[in-house]
């Protein structure tokens, strides 16, 4: 077993369209794997006071939308640093649309050893519609998201991908990041 100077702390970034399962995996590896997870949806309900199921609202119709992201993403960086400064695995929930977007978790101004991660759920738009219709977004998620999204390139970190349509799928997920993370 790795002393805590030779260990190197784990970074995983989420990335898949609203209700993919993110969240459910980031605080499954919080609670049973020992990460620390980050999410955007807690900082910007937090300090903007825009729930999960505004988001496209605020989005499309907040004129600092974009200043406002940005302060989002600056608290979760800073946050990773805490975290992985202290030889802690860490998890960011990000909905991670963008290279951009999870590539600043990945690359960093400081020199600071992890073995990265972006973990990349796929689902059905069927299931992706069903699942934000049961969150109460009435808006058609999946077609407004597919048009923006970027496949993730992987330069600098691993991809983790996983198809997560059912229950199974999930119970696929979880066995296969417990057998990769657990300490």
């Amino acid at each position: 077993m790795a002393t805590p100077q030779e260990y190197v702390p784990n970074l995983i970034v989420t990335a898949g369209f609203p209700c993919s399962g993110k969240s459910t995996i980031a605080n499954h590896l919080e609670g049973n794997n020992g990460f620390v997870r980050f999410s955007s949806d807690e900082i910007r309900e937090a300090v903007f006071r825009v729930g999960p199921t505004d988001y496209e609202d605020y989005r499309q119709n907040d004129p600092y939308f974009e200043n406002e992201e940005k302060l989002v993403f600056d608290c979760l960086d800073i946050l990773k640093y805490k975290g992985l400064f202290q030889k802690k695995d860490v998890v960011i929930d990000i909905t991670g649309f963008f290279n951009y977007d999870r590539d600043r978790f990945f690359n960093t101004n400081i020199e600071l050893p992890a073995n990265k991660y972006l973990l990349r759920l796929n689902v059905t738009p069927e299931e992706i519609t069903k699942r934000n219709i049961e969150k109460g977004r009435t808006n058609d998620v999946y077609t407004g998201w597919k048009a923006s999204w970027e496949e993730p390139h992987g330069n600098g970190y691993e991809v983790l991908t996983f198809d997560n349509n059912t229950p199974e799928d999930l119970e696929f997920i979880i066995a296969s990041l417990d057998e990769r993370f657990s300490r």
